[in-house]
């Protein structure tokens, strides 16, 4: 017996609540995982925050042993065809940031 434990898979239920404010996420019994993109319940309007999420919950997802298949959809008859509104100020106060963060994160 190893003197260590593994370390856990994320959990289903745990990692759908954490994602909820960017996806709604359901999973059918043979490991396929719909998970529709939204921003306040409807189409996703582009912002900083949404942007950094979808590594997040990728990464997340694919941690999960229990996921077989993800389809990744929009909410809404149109996916990312707007942009929230304030969803880019934090670039504007720090733009030399967010460009080595987009380098880093979506590296």
């Amino acid at each position: 017996m190893s003197l260590q434990e593994f370390v856990p898979a994320p959990r289903f239920e745990e990692y759908r609540e954490t994602f909820r404010d960017f996806y709604t996420m359901e999973r059918r019994d043979d490991g396929v995982l719909l998970v529709a993109a939204h921003t306040l319940g409807g189409p996703v309007q582009l912002s900083v925050q949404n942007h950094r999420s979808v590594g997040q919950m990728l990464k997340t997802v694919g941690a999960d042993p229990a996921n077989e298949v993800l389809i990744l959809t929009g909410t809404g008859a149109d996916f990312m065809m707007a942009s929230d509104p304030a969803g880019f100020a934090l670039e504007e106060a720090d733009m030399e940031y967010w460009a080595y963060e987009y380098a880093y994160k979506d590296g």
